[in-house]
């Protein structure tokens, strides 16, 4: 058994970080009932919380403003609309 290990985050920007990153591949403690999982992708930006309170707030101004056939909806249910018709991408990525 090993202790438990602890996330590390690479940003590979040139051939020293490659290195350290190998580096660290190379010596990672092996244990097959606990294996270690690696993740190589882009960068996944991080919406930042500013931004996310921006948009329930603009969500809640249209839910109180807006009339769609008749009826006025919640911002969760804007939020859902939205989501699906204006940022698909979004749901494949997690959001």
């Amino acid at each position: 058994m090993r202790d438990k290990f602890q996330a590390r985050k690479f940003l590979l920007r040139g051939p020293d970080q490659v290195r350290a990153l190998v580096a660290l591949i190379s010596n990672l403690p092996i244990v097959p009932d606990k294996p270690l999982e690696v993740l190589i992708r882009e960068e996944a930006k991080e919406r930042k919380l500013t931004k996310n309170a921006l948009y329930w707030v603009l969500l809640s101004e249209l839910a109180e403003q807006a009339w769609l056939h008749g009826r006025q909806y919640s911002k969760d249910v804007w939020h859902e609309f939205c989501k699906k018709e204006l940022m698909p991408n979004m749901i494949s990525e997690g959001w």
